[in-house]
């Protein structure tokens, strides 16, 4: 759910907290389950572009965005930097990236991410105040659907009354898509993270672990209880996700800037903490990192560049040109 990047890396698959204040860390084994889901998955079909008449070389196959003037990655001009959309987590294959992703990736020597994946997780902040249940913050109806699908994905009963309203529907979501083959670890910041580990390239980040967690626990309480209802009335926002990651794997902005003008509406406080104002904390440390000439990638979730308030706009209007790169698949997924 690329609705709520922000904080995901936090929660994985965390509905176990522990007594208060500290919350004990999130069980693995839905992570199994899911690797089980990911080894039978369906290979998605996609269209083989027309052969090449004889005696002419074979070209790049570009995969055009055609509905909007956005797209995956960008370079910034007089720099050697990169910015990437980002899917957070999905059931993408580490060694079938997109072509221009892969490059990017290995010409950088600086990988800059949100945040730091290896730093320690503190869910407390999502946790309700005592005395407080999540019972007193939504309406029955809300409640029963939730139990109903906390129970269905075996997580601890005791745990969701702990949770604020979206606490409990990013972990609901998180849960659902992981017994389809949708992972964390399967997600392209996390491939990256591992590459970069294996390939000691350096590591950064553009935000604390805090950061990312408050964006979405100071949201108004009304829209945390509204986004929880939304999520459990439907299929917990996995036909969403699943159809994001197939548009992302085809450079296709058009689903995520759809996405985020629906979330504006709905809850349009808490989308202007999860990604205006931190786009806007943002531009400091990548204008300063355009100035060098170090060879760097910027991963930030896809939801981050589309739209008015999207990093290349942003960035654009402080002065940075923004190049937009081709994207490219490789050969065995065109």
């Amino acid at each position: 759910m690329t609705a709520f990047e922000a904080a995901q890396w936090r929660l994985r698959f965390d509905a176990s907290p522990s007594p208060r204040p500290t919350p004990k860390p999130p069980p693995h084994n839905a992570i199994l389950t899911t690797l089980h889901s990911i080894a039978h998955r369906r290979k998605p079909q996609h269209r083989r572009p027309a052969p090449e008449r004889a005696g002419k070389q074979q070209k790049p196959h570009p995969v055009r965005n055609t509905y909007r003037d956005f797209r995956m990655l960008w370079k910034i001009e007089g720099s050697e930097t990169h910015i990437l959309g980002s899917i957070h987590f999905a059931n993408l294959d580490p060694h079938r990236l997109p072509t221009t992703v892969a490059e990017a990736f290995r010409i950088s020597h600086h990988i800059v991410f949100e945040a730091d994946l290896s730093a320690p997780a503190d869910s407390a902040s999502l946790l309700l105040p005592n005395g407080t249940t999540l019972k007193d913050c939504v309406s029955d109806a809300t409640y029963a659907k939730a139990f109903s699908h906390w129970l269905r994905l075996g997580l601890p009963l005791d745990n969701l009354s702990r949770f604020t309203p979206g606490a409990a529907a990013l972990i609901l979501h998180l849960n659902h898509a992981a017994k389809k083959g949708y992972v964390v670890e399967r997600g392209l910041d996390r491939v990256l993270w591992d590459g970069a580990v294996r390939e000691a390239k350096r590591r950064g980040a553009l935000e604390t672990v805090d950061a990312q967690t408050g964006a979405l626990t100071s949201s108004p309480m009304a829209e945390q209880a509204s986004m929880l209802e939304y999520f459990v009335n439907g299929d917990l926002d996995f036909s969403g996700l699943s159809s994001r990651v197939r548009a992302w794997m085809h450079g296709n902005t058009v689903p995520f800037d759809t996405a985020l003008t629906e979330r504006r509406r709905r809850w349009p406080v808490m989308f202007e903490k999860l990604i205006d104002q931190r786009n806007m904390n943002w531009v400091p440390a990548i204008t300063k990192m355009a100035g060098d000439k170090e060879r760097r990638l910027i991963v930030v979730g896809a939801l981050h560049t589309v739209g008015p308030v999207g990093l290349p706009r942003i960035l654009s209007k402080h002065g940075l040109r923004l190049r937009p790169r081709a994207w490219h698949l490789p050969a065995s997924l065109r």
